[in-house]
Formats: C-alpha cells, structure tokens, sequence
C-alpha cells in the first residue's frame, strides 16, 4: 500500500500517527464511522494532512487492511493452521484460546472488515480475494472448510458476549480437530430425521410490535445497525417514525428489543434421551437446519449487531443477557451432560455469526451439504467437553 505523501521519515512517522489513531477511534465507534475530523483532532493533524495520503475514508480503511488488519488475521489463521498440523503441542491450542479470548485490537477489526466488507465497495475489493484463498478447498471438504473457518473467525465477534467463555478451550479443541479432518467420510454417515425444537411462544408478543422487530431484523441485515435509520425501519414497517416513539425511546433501544426477540425464539433441539449417540445425531441434525440458506437474513442480523455491540456498550449488555438465557433453555432441553451442551452451544452460536461474515465472499456456500460437518461436529465436541473438563 503507497500513501499519497511522500516518503520522507516525517511524511512516514506522520502516517503512522494516522494509523494508529483511525484504529484507536475505530477501536471505539466501528468501521462504519471513519471521520477524518475526528482522526486529525485526536491526532494534533489537519483534515488537510490527512487527505493528502487518503483519498476518502473507504481508502483509509483499506490501507488499514492491508498494513495492520489483514497481518493479524494472517497471523490468528497461521496459529490455527499450526494447531491443526501439530497435534502433539499442546501449546498451540493454548495460545489459539487466548487469542479467541483476548484478541488484538487488529484482529477485532479485521473481522469486523470482512462483516462490512459487502457495503464498503473498495474494502470489499481488496478482502474477497483473500476470503476465496483462505476459504479454498477440494469439493468433498468445501463445505468442511468454510464451516470450520465459520467457528473461528466466529469467536472474534462471539466471545466477548458469551457466558459459556469456561468451554473457550472445547471449542478450540473442536475446530483444531475438525480441520484434522481429511475426508467427510471419516466419521462415517449417521441416519437423519428431522429434530424437534423448541420456540418461545410469539403470542406474548403484540403482533404490531412484532412486526417492527421483524422489520428492523430486515434492515439491519442489510444495511448495518449505523445505516439503519429510523425512516428506513419506519418505511420497511408501513408506518410512520413518530409510531416508533410512541413504543420505544431510540433507536438503540429498539435494536435492544430486536435482539431480545430474535434470540429469544431462536430454534433449539428439544432431546430427551441421555444416551450419547441420540445426543450427537441431534446436535448434528439441529446445526444443519440452523445453517439453511431460509435463515440467511437472520445470521446476518445477528452478525451486525454482535459489531454493533463491540461499539456500543447498551448493546452489547443485552447481547451478554440474552446468551445467558440462551444457554439456560440449551441446557434445559437436553438430559445430556451440561459440559457437552454448552461446548455445542459455544461452537454452533460462533458459527452462525461466522457463515454471516463469510457468505458474501463464498460462492455456492448455500448447497454444501453441511450434514458431514454437524455429525463430525457433535461427535468431537462431546469428545472436546469431556476432554477438558
């Protein structure tokens, strides 16, 4: 990446500062508002010096990429590529979780790249190729591949929400030994039927506050929480803004209230049996229905308001609150170990947010059949949990 300045040790000493405080204030207010007022105050910079070296915001962003946010998640992927590769050094698996737990600021923002990369048209430009390459493989374990990577670029936008963090290390040994696996028929095909599930019920609910949930969903899917104006979620609903302030103060409290309904009625396998077989046939079963290309809308909800939450602290409360609950109806309707529920459950919520992060960049992700992976799933996270408890 060349910068518009010149090369001069105080031109490059300059653009450095540059850097480093668009990443700071970033680090704070999201990719979404890059402002060059706000990066050249903090700096002790002029606007003026600042547009000599970027052309707009977009080209900050991918400068970022390419010289702090790319290098980090090269090296978080290098980490796990190693694990994977070295399975008698424990070590790795080690500094794989602290990564997944404490991740640099750069990695934070690099996957938060590829999240916005699809409404950011020069960002995008520069992060599809490297998405394809990472996300590369042979066709009997495409779909191996791109649900591994789903798990672990998942956990970056994740953990920092989840009450499960204690199982960070089953869930890291369960996505080292999924890409230990060379073909999907290792584990060998197990029998389908269809799960049932539980769901709250959405008669407590008023079906016009309902249908405001519903409609904010649909246009923070595709628009991102900071573009969704009321106007817009008002239009999307058929009713006037001033409507919305009749039920909710603002517009982060209306976010809130999308997000309590949307986990709230999330699907969750209903299992009765304690026997472990029937426990990994319906783990299994129960991720592959959650992966259908029918909930595309509401994976990507659910990814922009985990970006939204790193930013917003509202937010990201209700995010922790709402896990919780989660986590307690998980455990509520399996009579299988808590360890292993929660493991599945760790596993499967980063790997919703992570197909949402990588769908845009993957051609054809919606027909993988994703059936091998939930059964090699379940069984190595059962394996996982009771490994490391």
């Amino acid at each position: 990446m060349k910068y518009k300045g010149g090369a001069t040790p105080k031109s490059i000493r300059t653009s450095e500062l540059i850097l480093d405080v668009a990443e700071s204030e970033l680090m704070l207010t999201g990719l979404d508002h890059v402002t060059f007022t706000t990066i050249a105050r903090s700096a002790g910079l002029t606007t003026g010096a600042i547009y000599s070296r970027f052309e707009n915001s977009s080209e900050m962003l991918v400068a970022l990429w390419e010289l702090r946010f790319r290098p980090a998640l090269e090296a978080f992927l290098a980490l796990y590529e190693a694990a994977v590769l070295n399975p008698d050094d424990k070590s790795l698996v080690d500094d794989l979780v602290n990564w997944m737990l404490e991740p640099p600021t750069e990695l934070v923002l690099a996957v938060e790249a590829l999240a916005i990369a699809n409404r950011v048209d020069e960002l995008e430009e520069v992060v599809a190729p490297f998405v394809a390459a990472v996300a590369k493989a042979p066709a009997p374990l495409s779909g191996m591949r791109f649900a591994t990577l789903s798990i672990l670029l998942g956990t970056i936008v994740y953990f920092p929400f989840s009450n499960g963090r204690k199982f960070a290390r089953a869930v890291a040994e369960t996505v080292v030994r999924l890409g230990r696996v060379t073909s999907v028929r290792d584990f060998g095909p197990r029998q389908h039927a269809t799960v049932p599930t539980i769901d709250n019920d959405e008669t407590e609910v008023d079906p016009l506050i309902r249908s405001l949930l519903v409609a904010t969903r649909s246009v923070i899917a595709r628009s991102g929480f900071e573009h969704a104006t009321v106007s817009r979620i008002a239009r999307k609903w058929g009713h006037n803004p001033s409507t919305i302030y009749q039920h909710l103060e603002n517009k982060s409290e209306l976010l809130a209230e999308t997000i309590r309904h949307a986990l709230s009625h999330s699907l969750i396998a209903r299992h009765d049996s304690e026997d472990m077989n029937d426990l990994v046939l319906v783990i299994g079963q129960t991720i592959t229905n959650h992966l259908s290309p029918s909930r595309r809308e509401y994976l990507r909800f659910r990814l922009e308001a985990h970006v939204a939450g790193l930013h917003h602290s509202d937010i990201g409360a209700v995010l922790l609150d709402e896990y919780a609950k989660y986590q307690e109806r998980f455990a509520a309707s399996s009579q299988g170990p808590r360890g292993i529920q929660l493991t599945a459950s760790e596993c499967s919520n980063a790997a919703y947010l992570g197909r949402a992060i990588l769908m845009p960049f993957v051609p054809g992700c919606a027909d993988f059949d994703f059936r091998p992976f939930g059964e090699s799933f379940a069984t190595i996270s059962a394996e996982a949990a009771i490994a490391t408890r």
